[in-house]
């Protein structure tokens, strides 16, 4: 979970569809904190299912569904913030998620090709099953295995944890019908094995009571986990570790309305903590922006390209629109002869309805970057939008 390129028009308005667009630039350039998280699959009896707790300080969880396209498979992927994918299921029934936090000697080798966008993204569109994903991860550099490491699993029940052990890459293949992987993995283990033991067949519940007994609160909370029906492309998504209340997707269903994507927050209205914690991030940010923006020792120092911009794409995604042209414009500023900051400063434009400077800002993206096919689509789309106003 490194470095891909993804962007998404957002809006936060609940359950209506959104435009995903290839304006910002968090997943190629923002490699994210990624911090100790719970990954496990267990198949038995007639169900495959996969699950997760995602712990962070991040309240912006999503969920998101890129439909099928020519020579690619349709994805559904977990999240926050700018969208970075966290892990997925794609409709053929291939799940991933990662665990960070180990230390290695991970170094690229020779015999490896090196892989300019995101791997995870290309196995997750091409590979359909825990060997063709192997195979692609084992043809390519990964710089994220210096930290983390990864669990596959696929609708036939295989499944495997792909890392960086003992000096080379290694694919520690499932040989019981489970595994687990992170933060309180024994314990995921143990009450696996029971369920495997103690009953025919696993079912949702079974692997929610896990995620329930290993979920972690305090500073890096659970802020959502997910249990994947590989065999059926559905998930059960949860929200701040509540596990009383779960929202279903049918992903082949979302497929259909095109791309689009959920803040999770909205579809739990009876979560007090999670709108809690939610409002002391928020706040977290507007204080941010005030300091970087209002103070001249703040402005000098101690934000760079990534803290910028991340600063204020997600000032977007809580739909503080002036704030985040600020901080955004400030970017600009600063890095005048990066594209990607003209490209972020021009969708906040657009999402807040500035049109001429949405447009201006384009071009500027056009200069640095001639051809660039998300600013002339956006520069058509919103010549057009003017047009017809």
């Amino acid at each position: 979970m490194k470095h891909s390129e993804l962007t998404f028009k957002m809006k936060s308005l609940r359950k209506e569809k959104k435009t995903l667009i290839l304006s910002m630039l968090i997943m190629l350039f923002f490699p994210l904190q990624m911090l100790p998280c719970l990954i496990l699959k267990i198949a038995h009896g007639d169900c495959v299912l996969a699950g997760n707790n995602e712990d962070i300080d991040n309240p912006l969880t999503k969920i998101w569904f890129e439909p099928p396209k020519k020579g690619k498979y349709g994805i559904t992927y977990f999240g926050y913030s700018v969208n970075y994918p966290q892990g997925g299921m794609n409709d053929q029934g291939l799940f991933f998620d990662a665990v960070a936090g180990y230390k290695t000697d991970w170094r690229p080798s020779p015999k490896r090709l090196d892989y300019a966008g995101n791997l995870n993204r290309k196995v997750m569109e091409e590979c359909a099953t825990v060997e063709e994903a192997i195979s692609v991860y084992n043809k390519y550099n990964k710089s994220s295995f210096s930290n983390a490491r990864y669990l596959l699993a696929d609708r036939t029940g295989a499944s495997a944890i792909v890392g960086w052990i003992d000096g080379e890459l290694k694919f520690i293949r499932d040989k019981g019908g489970f595994q687990a992987i992170g933060v309180n993995e024994d314990t995921a283990a143990s009450m696996l094995r029971s369920i495997k033991e103690q009953k025919d067949a696993v079912r949702v519940d079974d692997v929610k009571a896990v995620l329930q007994a290993c979920h972690v609160e305090g500073r890096y909370p659970t802020q959502y986990s997910n249990i994947c029906d590989l065999k059926n492309n559905v998930v059960y998504m949860f929200l701040f570790h509540d596990y009383s209340t779960f929202v279903k997707f049918d992903a082949n269903e979302e497929f259909k309305k095109g791309e689009h994507h959920y803040r999770l927050l909205p579809l739990f209205p009876d979560n007090v903590r999670a709108r809690k914690a939610d409002e002391k991030y928020r706040q977290h940010l507007l204080n941010q922006h005030q300091k970087v923006i209002e103070n001249p020792k703040e402005r000098a120092s101690g934000h760079g390209w990534r803290e910028l911009s991340l600063l204020g794409l997600e000032l977007l995604d809580y739909q503080e629109h002036k704030e985040a042209i600020a901080v955004l414009k400030l970017t600009a500023e600063r890095y005048p002869d990066d594209w990607r900051s003209h490209s972020n400063l021009a969708f906040s434009y657009m999402t807040a309805g500035e049109i001429e400077l949405a447009v201006k800002s384009y071009r500027k993206v056009l200069e640095l970057d001639p051809g660039n096919q998300n600013a002339l689509k956006a520069i058509r789309e919103l010549t057009q939008k003017k047009d017809a106003n």
